[in-house]
Protein backbone atom coordinates (compact mmCIF):
# COMPACT_ATOMS: atom_id res chain seq x y z
CA UNK A 1 0.00 0.00 0.00
CA UNK A 2 3.13 2.29 0.77
CA UNK A 3 4.28 2.54 -3.10
CA UNK A 4 0.66 2.56 -4.31
CA UNK A 5 -0.12 5.22 -2.47
CA UNK A 6 3.13 6.84 -2.58
CA UNK A 7 2.66 6.86 -7.07
CA UNK A 8 -0.89 7.78 -6.45
CA UNK A 9 0.40 11.12 -4.65
CA UNK A 10 2.87 11.71 -7.30
CA UNK A 11 0.43 11.34 -10.27
CA UNK A 12 -2.26 13.40 -8.47
CA UNK A 13 0.59 16.46 -8.08
CA UNK A 14 1.66 16.46 -11.67
CA UNK A 15 -2.66 16.34 -12.75
CA UNK A 16 -2.55 19.19 -10.52
CA UNK A 17 -0.23 21.52 -12.72
CA UNK A 18 -1.84 19.97 -15.75
CA UNK A 19 -4.83 21.66 -14.22
CA UNK A 20 -3.12 24.95 -13.16
CA UNK A 21 -1.19 25.73 -16.33
CA UNK A 22 -4.94 24.58 -18.33
CA UNK A 23 -6.28 27.51 -16.06
CA UNK A 24 -3.58 30.28 -16.43
CA UNK A 25 -3.35 29.44 -20.46
CA UNK A 26 -7.29 29.00 -20.95
CA UNK A 27 -6.79 25.76 -23.32
CA UNK A 28 -9.94 23.76 -23.86
CA UNK A 29 -8.52 20.24 -23.97
CA UNK A 30 -11.24 18.43 -24.22
CA UNK A 31 -14.14 20.34 -25.44
CA UNK A 32 -17.60 21.10 -23.79
CA UNK A 33 -16.45 18.31 -21.28
CA UNK A 34 -13.95 20.69 -19.73
CA UNK A 35 -15.65 21.34 -16.24
CA UNK A 36 -17.28 17.89 -15.61
CA UNK A 37 -13.57 16.28 -15.86
CA UNK A 38 -12.12 19.60 -13.89
CA UNK A 39 -14.27 18.74 -11.16
CA UNK A 40 -13.83 14.80 -11.58
CA UNK A 41 -10.35 15.13 -11.44
CA UNK A 42 -10.01 17.59 -8.43
CA UNK A 43 -12.14 15.03 -6.44
CA UNK A 44 -10.04 12.50 -7.08
CA UNK A 45 -7.14 14.49 -5.90
CA UNK A 46 -9.18 15.46 -2.64
CA UNK A 47 -9.69 11.36 -2.27
CA UNK A 48 -5.72 10.80 -2.75
CA UNK A 49 -5.55 14.04 -0.43
CA UNK A 50 -7.36 11.97 2.40
CA UNK A 51 -5.86 8.79 1.78
CA UNK A 52 -2.09 10.82 2.39
CA UNK A 53 -3.75 12.13 5.81
CA UNK A 54 -5.10 8.40 6.59
CA UNK A 55 -1.64 6.99 5.74
CA UNK A 56 -0.14 9.47 7.89
CA UNK A 57 -1.27 8.05 11.13
CA UNK A 58 -0.19 4.39 9.62
CA UNK A 59 3.22 6.16 9.77
CA UNK A 60 3.43 6.64 5.84
CA UNK A 61 4.53 10.48 6.27
CA UNK A 62 5.65 10.66 2.33
CA UNK A 63 2.70 11.13 0.32
CA UNK A 64 1.21 13.39 2.44
CA UNK A 65 4.58 15.54 2.42
CA UNK A 66 4.61 14.99 -1.38
CA UNK A 67 0.59 16.17 -1.77
CA UNK A 68 1.07 19.25 0.76
CA UNK A 69 4.60 20.50 -0.57
CA UNK A 70 3.59 19.61 -4.17
CA UNK A 71 0.20 21.31 -4.38
CA UNK A 72 1.10 24.17 -2.16
CA UNK A 73 4.59 25.19 -4.49
CA UNK A 74 2.16 25.43 -7.59
CA UNK A 75 -0.68 27.16 -6.08
CA UNK A 76 1.97 29.62 -4.90
CA UNK A 77 3.71 29.91 -8.40
CA UNK A 78 0.61 30.13 -10.19
CA UNK A 79 -0.49 33.12 -7.82
CA UNK A 80 2.53 34.78 -8.35
CA UNK A 81 2.48 34.41 -11.63
CA UNK A 82 -1.13 35.74 -12.91
CA UNK A 83 -0.17 38.77 -10.13
CA UNK A 84 3.10 39.47 -12.17
CA UNK A 85 1.49 38.42 -15.86
CA UNK A 86 -1.89 41.36 -14.37
CA UNK A 87 0.75 44.09 -13.90
CA UNK A 88 2.23 43.88 -17.03
CA UNK A 89 -0.87 43.33 -18.83
CA UNK A 90 -2.50 46.65 -16.87
CA UNK A 91 0.18 48.69 -17.43
CA UNK A 92 -0.41 51.14 -20.11
CA UNK A 93 -4.04 51.28 -18.45
CA UNK A 94 -2.55 52.55 -15.18
CA UNK A 95 -0.64 54.86 -16.94
CA UNK A 96 -3.33 56.14 -18.47
CA UNK A 97 -4.94 56.62 -15.38
CA UNK A 98 -2.35 58.47 -13.94
CA UNK A 99 -1.75 60.74 -16.38
CA UNK A 100 -5.54 61.56 -16.19
CA UNK A 101 -5.11 62.20 -12.48
CA UNK A 102 -2.06 64.32 -12.69
CA UNK A 103 -3.46 66.76 -16.02
CA UNK A 104 -7.03 67.15 -13.48
CA UNK A 105 -9.42 65.29 -16.50
CA UNK A 106 -10.38 63.33 -13.23
CA UNK A 107 -10.48 63.92 -9.92
CA UNK A 108 -10.24 62.04 -6.79
CA UNK A 109 -13.26 61.48 -4.33
CA UNK A 110 -12.69 62.30 -0.74
CA UNK A 111 -13.03 59.08 1.47
CA UNK A 112 -16.17 58.63 3.27
CA UNK A 113 -15.15 58.46 7.23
Amino acid sequence: MKKQLLVVSIISVIVFIVLQVNRLLNVDFVGGYQSQITTYVYIFIFAVLIGAIVGAFKKIFAPLIIMAAGIGVVVLVTNLFTVELNYYAHQSEREEMIEKLVSGEIKKRKAAI
